[in-house]
């Protein structure tokens, strides 16, 4: 059971004369006559609670007879729509009503208070009405003080939440970026792996080409041994030559054949050299295609060790990524948990109010009590001074009993003082916690 449900004669009952004063003092106009008898002025009655909404919850006609857009769709799916053009706008109004009188702890109004409605259930109605009335105005000024602490913790808890936003997008953009130095980073080391082979395959290169210009170079000396040693015998063979010639008779014949031996040798050693000579040739030239492929291997190397530089500082900056990734994951942890907090702190103010409109509530229940506790003995003193004949005991008896329950309601008025001045430190508790979250949250978010 809820509480307007538990406390729906809560309110006191009002006196016709009462009822229509307070009535025109809020601007609503009605008669003695049309409270009086109320079924035979049905379109006052429906007036007067179409006022008594806009007074209370703040929802003037045009908008209490206009639909929402979820039963317009609802309509337009009927089979003959039209026929429930004016319905809707009056099931609205009916629905209303039925709100207005179980706020102001009336649980059993229904369709037959407004279109049969009876003078008696008519006057207990508007009597809580005016009490609902009452209260509001009473409590206005506390509930514009608290909606406005609850204005400016919802404002706080708006720019945390853009803040995590902003922080979230941030933290996408990082994540965005790391993805892209890592793609970039897997791209230079796949050139890396490349370059490493190829600088495989040239050291081996350059291993086989040393070890051919090893052989190469051991050729030639042979080959230079080689010439060394022919152009010794050579030069032997003329002397010995030119030591026989002085010795031997000279025949023409001989002479001719001896020099025809000897240009044939003569020819064949030249093209031994001849060829010797290309070999020598082609020997430098390798030896020079060697010298080049080894400058280029330097340069290759020179070239390896910047990329593995340039490799080093990827690996560098993709930690930085990473460190500042975990620091912003980090931040927008705590920015959730700071929302967590200010959350729970916007439920436990909710809390809070409704605990403090339940305390409200009871405490004009106990007022209300009170007061017709009051009004019942002041009936029974004065039914007493009117039987004045059956004699003094009783008076003094009835005059105790009104004192006795005017110390009751002063002891109730103390407790209620006892429960506001609680409330009212709690309200300071937790306002002082959530201003001290709140700077928290500004400083977690940068803002200070």
């Amino acid at each position: 059971m809820d509480a307007t449900q538990q406390f729906s004669f809560s309110f006191p009952s009002l006196k016709n004369s009462e009822i229509l004063h307070l009535l025109a003092d809020i601007g609503i106009p009605f008669t003695e006559e049309e409270l009086l008898e109320p079924a035979k002025h049905k379109d006052a009655v429906r007036n007067l609670f179409i006022l008594l909404i806009d007074a209370t919850m703040g929802i003037q006609e045009q908008e209490l007879f206009t639909p929402a857009p979820e039963a317009l769709a609802r309509r337009a799916e009927l089979p003959y729509p039209e026929m429930h053009e004016e319905s809707l706008g009056e099931l609205k109004f009916i629905k209303t009503c039925i709100r207005l009188m179980s706020i102001c702890g009336i649980s059993d109004f229904g369709m037959k208070d407004l279109f049969n409605p009876c003078s008696k259930r008519l006057r207990r109605h508007l009597s809580a009405a005016i009490n609902f009335l009452r209260f509001m105005e009473d409590k206005a000024p506390l509930y514009a003080e608290l909606n406005k602490e609850r204005q400016t913790n919802v404002q706080a808890l708006n720019l945390a939440k853009e803040e995590h936003i902003t922080l979230k997008a941030q933290l996408d953009q990082a994540q965005q970026e790391h993805e892209q130095d890592w793609l970039a980073t897997q791209e230079a080391e796949k050139e890396c792996a490349e370059i490493e082979l190829e600088i495989t395959r040239q050291n081996k290169l350059q291993a086989s080409i040393r070890q051919e210009n090893n052989t190469l170079k051991k050729i030639i000396n042979d080959l230079m041994d080689k010439i060394a040693t022919t152009t010794l015998a050579l030069q032997e063979t003329k002397a010995e030559e030119q030591k026989m010639m002085s010795q031997v008779v000279k025949s023409p014949d001989r002479l001719k054949r001896d020099l025809k031996d000897v240009t044939v040798a003569l020819e064949s050693l030249k093209k031994e050299t001849a060829n010797e000579e290309r070999k020598i040739t082609l020997t430098k030239k390798k030896i020079d295609n060697l010298a080049r492929a080894k400058v280029e291997l330097l340069q290759a190397l020179e070239k390896l060790e910047e990329l593995q530089m340039e490799t080093t500082k990827l690996h560098e900056l993709e930690e930085e990524v990473q460190a500042v990734r975990k620091r912003l994951s980090t931040s927008a942890k705590e920015t959730n948990e700071l929302i967590e907090q200010a959350e729970d702190m916007q439920r436990h103010i909710t809390r809070t109010e409704e605990k403090i409109a339940h305390q409200r509530k009871q405490h004009a229940v106990k007022m209300e009590a009170a007061h017709e506790a009051l009004e019942t003995a002041q009936k029974e003193l004065l039914n007493v001074e009117k039987e004045r004949r059956e004699g003094m005991s009783r008076v003094n008896a009835a005059e105790a009993a009104s004192l006795a329950l005017e110390a009751r309601i002063a002891q109730d008025r103390e407790m209620h003082r006892a429960d506001l001045l609680n409330m009212w430190n709690e309200y300071k508790t937790l306002e002082r916690f959530m201003l001290q979250k709140d700077s928290e949250i500004m400083k977690a978010i940068g803002c200070e």
